[in-house]
């Protein structure tokens, strides 16, 4: 199968079925789902040439990516998000928490890369490849984005774990940052807030004020820090 091909059965065997999900914007191989909150990031990538020359596989090969944009964080000037009918379609490079899908199937053919489906290789049927990504897809990506609605397991994340994590095997979460940064800073500074954990908030703006310094969130972290209650 070429990417013609591919994105032809993408359209009809998996993208009405994220759609029932919730994910109701697309763009090419993008697509969106809104919340108060929040904006949820699927997309789907070919392999570049580069990649699949260096990784061993091809470029009609596919992952997934995933994140979450928190809706209630400031954005630096810089930032520009585009909108299509006022809603938000963040980039998964613009996301605040990524992360990507593991697949479930065995693919002794392939190079061992567990976060690509190896489509065109010999051996393997693409059909069989295409329909494991797509169960991975409904089966495993609810649980993901259904954490980053866990504020408390989110916040507990950040304290404690890793800049990227493995749980039971299924998918990676993380890229906010190492321990300490001002990216996870940032993070815990607002998450405490929307969580109503003034004390914890007000400690993590602190140091996130530090670590701007003169830079373009200075003015709004020294504001939203000032209208925490005392």
């Amino acid at each position: 199968m070429d990417r013609k091909e591919i994105t032809a059965w993408l359209r009809k065997e998996l993208f009405p079925a994220l759609k029932a999900e919730g994910f109701s914007q697309r763009d090419g191989l993008r697509l969106w789902r809104h919340h108060e909150d929040r904006v949820d990031i699927c997309e789907l990538r070919f392999l570049t040439a580069d990649q699949a020359y260096f990784i061993g596989s091809t470029q009609e090969s596919l992952s997934v990516d995933l994140g979450g944009f928190f809706r209630f964080l400031p954005r630096p000037p810089w930032l520009e998000i585009p909108e299509k009918a006022g809603l938000l379609r963040p980039k998964t490079y613009d996301a605040h928490v990524r992360g990507c899908l593991v697949k479930h199937l065995a693919q002794a053919n392939g190079p061992d890369r567990s976060d690509v489906w190896h489509i065109g290789l010999v051996g393997d049927r693409s059909d069989a490849v295409l329909d494991d990504l797509r169960e991975t897809c409904l089966a495993d990506m609810p649980g993901w984005f259904d954490r980053l609605g866990d504020y408390e397991d989110l916040l507990d994340v950040l304290h404690h774990g890793e800049e990227t994590e493995v749980r039971d095997g299924i998918t990676s979460f993380g890229h906010f940052g190492a321990k300490g940064s001002p990216a996870r800073t940032l993070l815990i500074a607002y998450i405490a807030r929307h969580l109503g954990k003034t004390h914890l908030a007000r400690e993590a703006f602190e140091r996130a004020i530090e670590q701007e310094g003169d830079g373009p969130l200075a003015v709004t972290l020294r504001t939203d820090v000032n209208s925490l209650s005392k």
